[in-house]
């Protein structure tokens, strides 16, 4: 369940049930996407973070 300041963060209030998130090794949200965001752009954020 994310928290007030983790929503405050990454932009506020989720607005849509389709609202993305990546979240890291250790589980903290790391990145949001609005629910028109292409899953081709998650990939190339997905492999960003499995590098590190």
């Amino acid at each position: 369940m994310l928290n007030l300041m983790t929503l405050t963060l990454l932009g506020g209030r989720i607005e849509w049930n389709f609202t993305k998130f990546l979240v890291d090794r250790q589980g903290r949200v790391v990145k949001r996407y609005l629910p028109t965001t292409s899953p081709l752009k998650l990939k190339e954020d997905i492999e960003l973070y499995l590098e590190k």
